[in-house]
């Protein structure tokens, strides 16, 4: 046998022997000829950067302890490697960007995986942490988007931001009892994750942990979590049941946006604020149910909740905020407290089938856009103090008759376009106009009733921009 071939024999031997590869020869023939790889010196205890990153093959050597800092970044070509025991430390950065590894063990001695050590591992399809590792860190296996399995032993009990980011082939994994902790985004983008248990020990849940994980269909959150933080489950577009516990006190802005899966919820007496889009846009939610500790509905919190038929109001709620229920297009009632003292901007705003509200005594303001296009209302009266009425508050509610008890009120531009009636029920007389309100309003469809004493220069002058005009002192038109 030539020098050539009998040093390929040895390679391939050496190899197999180290990293576990298929022995490339056959007897007698040569099946391939030989890759690039790099064999670390016998004696090596530290394993630093590797010089050759078109390495297919390395060779650590028995003895090692640790592997530094990005040693094999961006050694594409690199697809399996055998890590031998006694090594403790995988440092952060080890592999990242290897997209060609397809396999690594990582023996029982190692105690501590670096922060984005496999991150970018984009070929990679199992890994298993053994019991040692008590953190599985920042980025550790983050885009690796062929990982379908991860085997997590008992010793692990915190699981870092990113740790798990973007691992789109994930169906399930297995937490150990043991964790507390699961940091930021931690599985954000696992797309393919159907079921996942959290242990009971768990008291913190980060943002946007579950992000994109629109596979998910159920979870179940362990009593102790006591915020849902932001957009922790935005596009689970699967997600149909999830359970709060009583621990919970806060739902975060968009915690559950695009859940469009899910048809109901409970929220748990304790929770004081249901924050910003905290349920924008989900769009199967038929009922929900708010206890009396909530005090504040947040902006856009159940936007395009559009098969959301009633909702009741607890008289604890002081606010609903800015386009809290817009375009819930199926909402027919909702009962809103005397508690509440602000309804903000937009708040019912296309609400095309609400049909019943009552607007509570103790506001002082309609905003702007409050109830535009509710095209449904047949009828709603303004509170006495109420002082002001906003911009297009009312615009486009095309069977609408409304009510004013009383003529000290100042009336924005547009606030009426479109509706069918108008009731002043103590006159015209001190009510104030907007500036240029008659010219920019569109009142041809309304008809404004109020004691005018018959004044006919009055009625005539209202007569020039609404339907008809109805003076309830005379019965005249």
């Amino acid at each position: 046998m030539g020098f050539f071939e009998n040093f390929v024999n040895k390679a391939a031997k050496s190899i197999d022997k180290v990293i576990g590869l298929k022995d490339p020869m056959s007897p007698g023939k040569l099946e391939r000829s030989i890759t690039p790889g790099y064999e670390y010196p016998q004696g090596t205890k530290r394993v630093g950067r590797c010089n050759n990153v078109d390495a297919t093959w390395v060779i650590i050597p028995e003895g090692a302890t640790s592997i530094d800092d990005k040693a094999f970044q961006n050694c594409e070509a690199l697809t399996k490697l055998y890590i031998p025991d006694g090594v403790t430390k995988i440092g952060a950065g080890a592999f990242d960007c290897c997209s060609g590894l397809t396999e690594i063990r990582i023996p029982d001695s190692v105690t501590e995986i670096g922060k984005y050590a496999f991150n970018g591992c984009s070929s990679l399809s199992k890994i298993r942490i053994p019991d040692g590792v008590s953190m599985i860190g920042d980025g550790v296996f983050q885009g690796c988007e062929s990982l379908t399995q991860v085997e997590i032993q008992n010793g692990v009990t915190e699981i870092c931001q990113f740790a798990f980011d973007g691992c789109s082939s994930l169906t399930s994994i297995q937490l150990p009892e043991g964790i507390t902790s699961i940091a930021n985004q931690a599985f954000r983008g696992c797309s393919s994750l159907t079921e996942i248990q959290i242990p009971e020990g768990v008291t913190k849940i980060g943002v946007r942990v579950f992000e994109g994980c629109k596979s998910l269909k159920q979870i179940m959150i362990p009593n102790g979590v006591t915020h849902i933080e932001y957009q922790t489950f935005r596009d689970c577009a699967s997600l149909a049941v999830i359970q709060i516990p009583t621990s919970v006190t806060e739902i975060e802005s968009y915690a559950f946006q695009g859940c469009v899966s899910l048809t109901q919820i409970l929220i748990p007496e304790g929770v004081t604020k249901i924050e910003d889009h905290a349920f924008y846009y989900c769009s199967g939610l038929t009922q929900i149910q708010i206890p009396n500790s909530v005090t504040k509905i947040g902006c856009y919190a159940f936007q395009r909740c559009s098969s959301l038929t009633k909702i009741r109001i607890p008289d604890s709620v002081t606010s609903i905020e800015d386009h809290a229920f817009y375009y819930c297009t199926s909402l027919q009632q909702i009962h809103i407290p005397n508690s509440v003292t602000k309804i903000g901007p937009g708040a019912f705003e296309s609400c095309v089938n609400l049909r019943q509200i009552t607007i509570p005594n103790c506001m002082t303001k309609i905003e702007d856009d409050s109830f535009v296009g509710c095209s449904c209302l047949t009828e709603i009266k303004i509170p006495e103090s109420v002082t002001e009425i906003g911009y297009c508050a009312f615009a486009n509610c095309n069977n609408i008759n409304v009510i004013i008890p009383t003529n000290n009120i100042s009336i924005a531009l547009c606030a009426f376009d479109g509706i069918m009636g108008l009731h002043f029920m103590q006159g015209v007389n001190g009510v104030k106009f907007e500036d240029e309100f008659f010219y920019h309003s569109s009142l041809q469809s309304c008809t404004i009733m109020a004691p005018f004493g018959g004044d006919k220069e009055k009625i005539s002058d209202f007569k020039k921009h609404f339907k008809s005009v109805i003076d309830t002192d005379t019965d005249t038109i």
